[in-house]
Protein backbone atom coordinates (compact mmCIF):
# COMPACT_ATOMS: atom_id res chain seq x y z
CA UNK A 1 0.00 0.00 0.00
CA UNK A 2 2.78 2.41 0.89
CA UNK A 3 4.52 1.66 -2.42
CA UNK A 4 1.27 2.38 -4.29
CA UNK A 5 0.88 5.62 -2.31
CA UNK A 6 4.41 6.72 -3.24
CA UNK A 7 3.92 5.60 -6.83
CA UNK A 8 0.72 7.63 -7.12
CA UNK A 9 2.32 10.78 -5.78
CA UNK A 10 5.36 10.27 -8.01
CA UNK A 11 3.02 9.97 -11.00
CA UNK A 12 1.10 13.03 -9.81
CA UNK A 13 4.30 15.06 -9.50
CA UNK A 14 5.44 13.91 -12.97
CA UNK A 15 2.04 14.84 -14.40
CA UNK A 16 2.25 18.32 -12.93
CA UNK A 17 5.73 18.75 -14.45
CA UNK A 18 4.58 17.50 -17.87
CA UNK A 19 1.51 19.75 -17.72
CA UNK A 20 3.70 22.78 -17.01
CA UNK A 21 6.06 21.90 -19.87
CA UNK A 22 3.47 20.66 -22.37
CA UNK A 23 -0.17 21.40 -21.50
CA UNK A 24 -1.55 19.14 -24.26
CA UNK A 25 0.39 16.11 -22.95
CA UNK A 26 -0.67 16.93 -19.41
CA UNK A 27 -4.30 17.03 -20.50
CA UNK A 28 -3.94 13.61 -22.12
CA UNK A 29 -2.53 12.21 -18.88
CA UNK A 30 -5.33 13.74 -16.84
CA UNK A 31 -7.92 12.25 -19.20
CA UNK A 32 -6.20 8.88 -18.87
CA UNK A 33 -6.35 9.08 -15.08
CA UNK A 34 -10.04 9.97 -15.16
CA UNK A 35 -10.73 7.11 -17.56
CA UNK A 36 -8.98 4.65 -15.23
CA UNK A 37 -10.92 5.99 -12.25
CA UNK A 38 -14.17 5.52 -14.13
CA UNK A 39 -13.21 1.98 -15.16
CA UNK A 40 -12.25 1.10 -11.61
CA UNK A 41 -15.51 2.50 -10.25
CA UNK A 42 -17.50 0.48 -12.80
CA UNK A 43 -15.58 -2.68 -11.88
CA UNK A 44 -16.32 -2.16 -8.18
CA UNK A 45 -20.01 -1.54 -8.86
CA UNK A 46 -20.20 -4.67 -11.03
CA UNK A 47 -18.49 -6.74 -8.34
CA UNK A 48 -20.86 -5.44 -5.67
CA UNK A 49 -23.87 -6.28 -7.85
CA UNK A 50 -22.60 -9.78 -8.61
CA UNK A 51 -21.84 -10.56 -4.96
CA UNK A 52 -25.22 -9.19 -3.86
CA UNK A 53 -26.95 -11.41 -6.42
CA UNK A 54 -24.87 -14.38 -5.28
CA UNK A 55 -25.75 -13.80 -1.62
CA UNK A 56 -29.45 -13.50 -2.45
CA UNK A 57 -29.27 -16.70 -4.47
CA UNK A 58 -27.59 -18.56 -1.61
CA UNK A 59 -30.13 -17.21 0.88
CA UNK A 60 -32.99 -18.31 -1.38
CA UNK A 61 -31.59 -21.82 -1.79
CA UNK A 62 -30.97 -22.06 1.96
CA UNK A 63 -34.52 -20.95 2.67
CA UNK A 64 -35.94 -23.50 0.23
CA UNK A 65 -33.85 -26.27 1.78
CA UNK A 66 -34.95 -25.49 5.33
CA UNK A 67 -38.66 -25.48 4.51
Amino acid sequence: MLHEHRSFFGFRRDTEKVTAENPAEGEIREESVESHKCSAKTAVEDSERIFTELIHSIEKIHSEMTQ
